[in-house]
């Protein structure tokens, strides 16, 4: 998507700006944090009804469609986003609470499919900053976070599409332990109170746990230690 001229400070700091004036504006990675941030509470307090899964899967959505916008990311994308985001969280609302693993599955795999093009999308824009400031360092921990949601997504989809329960200790995990596991497994605290069972599901896990740790140390590291710097 072409960017407006006109549009204030494209990596540069935002005071003084309206709240619609950031929704509209690039790189408003605060937002983004704020909606993610939001996303795992809300996941953390909504109960098993189906309204409030319904909400959950609604603010997943607006996160990965705002991802796409900021970064403005081109036409066809973001086109595509439009139509794809929606009809999966349709699709997630219409199929919560029935019995059917498999279409349960192939929903988060939409879902983690999707939230690594918007790590993508995040990533790609974030490259191209001429300068490291405020809005990059949002961005990359934006980035951290999607990375976490991403690998709940798939640990989901693997719960359903599995034969046995994903977890040893756990026969029907809910989506809190899912994004608990996956976030402690890339902090690398490991509580030991939910394990994978399956060798899939472990293999995963020791994918994250590295990857979140070198993220960390390296660009997150980087781009703090880097601030103000120009390319």
């Amino acid at each position: 998507m072409d960017e407006e001229k006109s549009e204030p400070s494209r990596f540069g700091a935002r005071r003084g700006m309206s709240l619609s004036a950031r929704v509209r504006g690039a790189d408003s990675y605060g937002l983004l944090l704020l909606l993610i941030a939001a996303s795992l509470i809300l996941v953390a307090l909504a109960e098993r009804s189906a309204f409030a899964q319904a909400m959950v899967l609604l603010l997943q959505g607006i996160v990965l469609l705002f991802a796409f916008w900021t970064t403005r990311s081109g036409r066809r994308l973001l086109r595509t986003a439009l139509v794809v985001v929606p009809a999966a969280v349709l699709v997630a609302v219409v199929l919560n609470g029935t019995e059917s693993d498999a279409a349960a599955g192939v929903v988060t795999l939409s879902s983690a499919a999707l939230s690594l093009a918007a790590i993508g999308a995040i990533v790609r824009r974030l490259v191209a900053h001429a300068r490291i400031d405020a809005a990059t360092i949002l961005g990359a921990l934006s980035t951290y976070l999607l990375i976490g949601i991403f690998f709940a997504y798939l640990y989901t989809a693997l719960g359903a599409f599995g034969d046995a329960s994903f977890f040893v200790s756990q026969t029907a995990p809910s989506s809190v332990d899912f994004l608990y596991f996956s976030f402690i497994t890339m902090a690398t605290v490991g509580y030991g109170d939910l394990t994978a069972a399956t060798d899939l599901g472990r293999m995963f896990a020791v994918t994250q746990a590295p990857i979140g740790q070198l993220y960390l140390v390296t660009v997150v590291a980087l781009v703090i230690g880097n601030i103000g710097r120009g390319r």
